[in-house]
This record gives C-alpha cells, structure tokens and sequence, in this order.
C-alpha cells in the first residue's frame, strides 16, 4: 500500500515541475515576461555584488534605456551611464537632503566598477616572461654589494634586457664589477600589478653620462602586489601641504599657503605628483588640486620618490589615507571618464574586454539625460525606497 502512496507522490511533483517549467516558458515569450525574468536576474546578480533590494530597483529605472538589462554587470557602458545620471543630478543639487544616501550609492557603485574593471585589465596584461617587458619600464634593481638602484628598460634583446640608469645611480653602479653577480629586480606594470624576479648580469659598462646593465632574460616572473585601483594620467594645477607628525589630517582647502606641484597621474588611493626640491620618504602631506572646478582634498604620506638633481625635482609616489566619500567620487568621475570629456585609454581597454556575450549597448552619449527623472522625483524615490 505505502509503494503505491509513494509513487502517487512522486507523479504529482512531477507534475508540479513540469507545469512551473512550461509556466516560465510561456512567460518568457511574452515582453512583461522576459522583463519580469530580467529584472530577477538583475536583482539577483546585483544582490551579490552588495547592492540592496531597493537599490537594485533604483538602478532598473535607469538600466532600461541601455536596452542591456539583465546584462547591466557585465557592462562598462551601462555602468558608466548610471553612474552620469545621478553624478549630474548631484552636481546640479549639491544641497539635496538625499545627499548622503546618493554618494553611498555612487559609492556602491564605483566600487563594482573598480572591481570589473581591475578583472579585465588582469586578463590581458598579466605577463610570465621578461620578454614582455615594455621600453621605458622603470624598474629598481637590489644587488648585495650595491644596494638599490633606479633602472630603465632601454631594449629587449634575444637574451637579455638591456637597461639603462643615470645621475647618482649610474655613479654608484660604476664602481661595480657586474658580470656574473645574481640580482632581483621589482617594478609596477601600467594598469596591471607588480612584478619581481631573479636574474645574473651578463655585463655592465659605462656610457655618456650613464651606465648601461646587461641582465639575462627570465621566464619566471612572480606576481606580487595587484592594484587595487586604477589610475588615469592627468595634469592638474595642485597644492602640497606638509603635516607635522601626530598632527590630525582635515579636508578643508586652502586658499593660501602650500607649496605648487603638477599632478601627473590619479587614482582613489593615491597620485604621482612632481615638485621643485627634494622630497622626503613618510612625509605626511595634505594634497589638494581642482577637477573640472570641484575642489578635491587627500590626505595621506610620501611612498617612495625619485630625485633628479639637474632638474632639481622630485617625482612623488604619493599614498591616500583619508578621503571623503564626494572627493573620491569625483577622483573615480575623472578616472573612468564618466562625462565622455576626454579620451580614456581605460575605456578602450575595458571595450576590448568586455563580455563577447553582451549585447552591444546604445550609444548612450546620444541620449538626452535632461529628459530623464528630474532630481526631486530621484529624491523622492530614494526617500521612500531607500531607506
């Protein structure tokens, strides 16, 4: 008798199954169903990257003129597009009393979009092999009985890596004898990580004004530090404001004082900036500088610099430690070109990355976004959504 309960049992959940599968089928062949499908896949997706329920319904609004749906996360354009509108509706309102719930949420997302494009900018400039190393690459190069030194890839040959050092490295490397002596050599790929690897010195002579290494090529190249951010080449007009030890950084900018510097490249964490003089490694430092007339303060220390005694100056490898939620945002509306105001080698590259599955999305500079939500309709909907 049980057999017979257990096999009239295990029809009828068949039978469930199958109607719930032809119900979703049906569903789908229908536009309000194949957008309520998308919109679950979208939440979905987007709950695990840490966005909220009412977040997510926020950002469907404006996904539905990229035509990407469900694919928003896979997507550099539809993220960007986003991430203008409600950057521009900030910009025109910076008094909205909604303020502090928008910047998280440009937060959230410029967090993804960090984390996306980090991923692309892996696949394909991770390298194995010194033959991959570019012309011009800065490197520093420790050896025993010398120290460190600042070297530059002048040539890729078949064998070997020919670099090239000048000033004070050049005159402490000329006083060595280089050939057979093993060495590790460190460097930061561009948009990429940090490299590290082990190599002999074939031969070392001097030149005009410099010195020149001949360093056997290697196969073995260990990765080390990933980027955790992405840096864009600019050239601000900025402001350098030495901090005395133990004394507290603030974001306030100042309209006086400071010592000028040119700021080269940006990121959220950190810049390279140029200054007349002599830096000093672990200084703590207030940097402040313009972008597109939004003032923008970080404060943080001197990482490392390179020192050029004809010129002079010194190039800063400057680290962020302390910067508010608005002046990130704007660092990253910079870096990711969220405008469309420049060309942005980080948008080609992401563009040759990006998901081959992905529908090609609108051209979303075409679209008018004055039309769209005015800011007190995203004020309200942010008040009553995301709360």
């Amino acid at each position: 008798m049980f057999p017979h309960r257990e096999l009239e049992y295990m029809i009828y959940v068949w039978l469930f199954l199958i109607i719930i599968v032809f119900g979703f089928i049906a569903l789908y062949n229908t536009q309000n169903g194949k957008d309520f499908i998308d919109f679950l896949r979208f939440c979905i997706k987007g709950s695990q990257k840490g966005f909220s329920f009412y977040e997510l319904r926020f950002l469907w609004r404006f996904n539905s003129y990229t035509n990407e749906k469900a694919h928003f996360f896979s997507s550099a354009s539809s993220l960007d597009f986003c991430i203008k509108i409600i950057q521009e509706q900030l910009d025109r309102n910076s008094k909205t009393k909604n303020l502090d719930k928008a910047q998280n949420l440009l937060t959230k997302l410029y967090n993804y979009r960090t984390k996306f494009a980090l991923e692309l900018m892996q696949n394909q400039y991770q390298i194995t092999t010194t033959h991959d190393i570019e012309k011009r690459q800065v490197c520093m190069l420790l050896a025993p009985k010398v120290g460190s030194l600042y070297i530059r890839c002048e040539e890729v040959l078949n064998d070997c890596v020919k670099f090239v050092m000048f000033d004070s490295s050049a005159r402490k490397a000329s006083k060595h004898n280089w050939n057979g002596d093993s060495v590790q050599i460190y460097f930061w790929r561009r948009h990429d990580a940090g490299y590290f690897y082990v190599s002999k010195v074939l031969q070392g002579k001097a030149i005009m004004n410099g010195f020149e290494l001949y360093i056997a090529h290697s196969n073995e190249l260990r990765r080390t530090q990933q980027r955790k951010s992405i840096r864009a080449a600019c050239k601000f007009d900025g402001v350098l404001f030495p901090i005395r030890p133990k004394t507290q950084f603030d974001d306030l900018y100042e309209n006086n004082g400071g010592i000028k510097c040119i700021v080269k490249n940006i990121s959220e964490d950190g810049a390279m900036i140029y200054v007349k003089g002599k830096a000093e490694k672990g200084v703590n430092i207030k940097l402040q500088f313009k972008i597109q007339e939004k003032q923008v303060v970080m404060c943080g220390y001197i990482v490392r610099f390179i020192y050029d005694e004809k010129a002079n100056t010194s190039k800063i490898h400057f680290n962020c430690t302390k910067i508010t939620e608005q002046n990130r945002n704007n660092i990253l509306s910079f870096v990711y070109d969220i405008a469309g105001n420049r060309e942005s080698d980080i948008k080609e590259i992401l563009s040759k990355n990006e998901d081959d599955n992905v529908p090609i999305a609108n051209d979303l500079k075409d679209i008018d976004t004055s039309k769209l939500d005015t800011i007190e309709n995203i004020e309200k909907f942010m008040e009553d959504r995301l709360l």
